[in-house]
């Protein structure tokens, strides 16, 4: 009887939990599981749905700043539809919990927990003038998130090639603490930053409850992701699920493609599509940036 009552809390199938439950002879315990199959199959249609209101939003509504709000109110909402929906669908186990965790991380960093925030925090700013970025940020000064930013843009540098990536490290520190701070800067030059606008810290301009219920969100996400590091393979581990793939390029890449070294011929052949959207994203950003720094204007011939 606990090993049937085991398989119905704990079985990913529905179809074994359905008949576990119906081993007991008890209507309670057969409605019981029926309805939360049935809730996580509704659950799992209206955030498909909610997707969808996404998708015609974006063309649907008339302005810009109306398309991107809603898109994302109900991307957050539909994306966290489907996963409470696929976590009902598998019932108790570590692959539930997963799910909800990251259910709590979506709402955290959704565009709707940011407009929330950035709302709340524009409308306690004590200066009208005050730098929008500066209250995202939630620092006093600009400048010193500025600064903070790329001193952990280099400390990632460092990292990256401690563990013998010294490809990704220069890009690190070429994008993140280099070009990324020096267009930091020249924004803050050409929007005539001044040392004197700051924004208040946010124990300051939020209640206690506020503050409490903020830090125990994320001392709770803090221990699940440290649970969720325990799970994960050693460092360098050739037995890896991230590392079993990749010996069978570095064994076929010299016979089909006739590139020398093995990383670009990775990066331009097997990955050639993701390589290619990759460069369209740079070159679309350095274009973004150049009409920026120009200020969109057009030059008189």
């Amino acid at each position: 009887m606990s090993a049937m009552l085991y398989k119905v809390i704990v079985s990913r199938l529905v179809g074994d939990r359905m008949l576990a439950a119906s081993a007991f002879n008890t209507f309670g315990v057969v409605l019981i599981t029926a309805f939360g199959v049935l809730t996580g199959m509704v659950t799992l249609g209206a955030g498909l749905f909610f997707v969808v209101i996404a998708a015609v939003g974006a063309f649907r509504f008339p302005d810009l700043r109306s398309r991107v709000h809603a898109v994302g109110v109900a991307d957050s909402v539909g994306v966290a539809l489907v996963l409470c929906g696929l976590a009902m669908q598998c019932g108790l186990s570590v692959f539930t919990i997963k799910m909800f965790v990251l259910v709590v991380l979506l709402w955290i960093t959704s565009t709707t927990a940011c407009n929330a925030i950035v709302g709340a925090l524009m409308s306690r700013c004590k200066s009208d003038d005050t730098d929008g970025a500066a209250a995202v940020a939630l620092c006093e000064g600009v400048l010193v998130n500025t600064i903070v930013m790329c001193t952990f843009s280099l400390t990632m540098a460092a990292a990256h090639l401690v563990m013998a990536a010294p490809d990704v490290a220069i890009t690190e520190a070429a994008v993140g603490a280099g070009l990324s701070t020096a267009l930091t800067l020249v924004v803050l030059s050409r929007l005539g930053y001044v040392g004197r606008d700051k924004v208040g810290y946010v124990w300051t301009n939020c209640s206690a409850v506020r503050v409490l219920l903020a830090a125990s969100i994320a001392l709770s996400m803090f221990l699940a992701l440290m649970c969720a590091v325990l799970d994960l393979p050693e460092f360098g581990d050739a037995a890896s699920p991230a590392n079993i793939q990749a010996a069978a390029y570095f064994e076929h890449t010299s016979r089909y493609v006739e590139i020398p070294n093995v990383v670009t011929a990775i990066l331009a052949s097997f990955r050639g599509y993701d390589t290619m959207g990759e460069t369209l994203v740079v070159f679309t950003a350095a274009m973004c940036v150049s009409l920026l720094l120009d200020g969109g204007g057009k030059k008189n011939a």
